[in-house]
């Protein structure tokens, strides 16, 4: 008898489909990828950790070329996929973050938090806060032209209220929409209209403007650590 394995609830294709019997299938994403000892592309290492029993994490270093002791600034990533798709462990995002690290030499946590539809919002949210609360104890105890559509029943609007279905303003979330009136201004980031599509410069980052993204984000962080 058919225990409802095959049978399709929820259909995002290409993305991801959800079974009658709670099976999740994510069709969408890049293969997960162990740490390195070092990248042989930039010298950064990676390693795993566990933050909590239900949160890890994958810490990167730069290649060091002081031998004395440095002062590392300290990144804290999220991954994308719509919070129920991808990893901090896959390999769009190692790659993306070993050419981060290396550029903007700085130490980068990125979170694996737990992804919808097993664990709904705000898991993922209480995750990536729980995370920062750790990467700053930790601190504290030692000092050393892309766009997202939202409108007419599209499939980002919903697989936010997939993800979300307790949020009473649906899409127009801050959390999610940075364009609805409650949300924050996004005039004093600096932002730029690279004419590219969602997260061109995760998924191929060897293209100019994305050199040049990943190059602005470094300086970014450097000037906000001097």
């Amino acid at each position: 008898m058919d225990s409802g394995d095959n049978e399709v609830t929820i259909d995002f294709s290409p993305l991801l489909r959800v079974y009658k019997s709670g099976r999740v299938e994510r069709i969408f994403g890049s293969p997960i990828v162990p740490p390195s000892p070092e990248d042989p592309a930039t010298g950064v290492a990676s390693k795993d950790i566990d933050i909590s029993p239900e949160i890890k994490a994958r810490i990167y270093l730069p290649k060091l070329t002081n031998t004395t002791d440095q002062k590392l600034p300290i990144l804290v990533y999220y991954h994308g996929g719509g919070f129920c798709l991808e990893s901090a462990f896959s390999f769009l995002d190692q790659r993306y973050l070993n050419l981060i690290v290396a550029e903007a030499n700085v130490i980068a946590v990125s979170v694996e938090y737990r992804l919808a539809p097993e664990h709904r919002l705000p898991v993922a949210y209480e995750d990536s806060w729980a995370a920062l609360q750790w990467v700053g104890s930790h601190v504290l105890e030692d000092p050393g032209q892309g766009t997202v559509d939202f409108k007419e029943d599209s499939l980002a609007s919903r697989i936010w209220v997939f993800v979300n279905p307790s949020a009473e303003d649906g899409v127009d979330d801050p959390r999610i929409n940075p364009f609805v009136e409650k949300a924050q201004s996004l005039s004093s980031w600096g932002v730029r209209d690279f004419g590219e599509d969602h997260c061109f410069q995760i998924f191929d980052p060897e293209t100019e403007k994305a050199k040049n993204l990943i190059k602005g984000m470094a300086n970014f962080i450097k000037q906000s650590c001097m």
